[in-house]
């Protein structure tokens, strides 16, 4: 694909959440919170794209949690 290209992907069409934190000032219990949501989410994403994968659901809700 060319750039400027007008095409439109599928893969263009996947919401994307991307995860940032500073952990500065947090108590132990505010930065254990705060892993435990983010794993929630990893689980989360991964029983929606297995769904989508192996069940061959249509899930509108679909997203990507992006993690670096």
């Amino acid at each position: 694909m060319e750039l400027g290209s007008e095409e439109v992907r599928e893969s263009d069409n996947i919401r994307r959440v991307y995860g940032c934190a500073t952990m500065w000032h947090e108590t132990p219990n505010e930065m254990k919170t705060m892993l435990k949501s983010i794993l929630r989410m990893d689980e989360d994403q991964a029983a929606r794209r297995n769904a989508q994968k192996y069940l061959e659901v249509v899930d509108p809700d679909y997203y990507e949690f992006e993690r670096n």
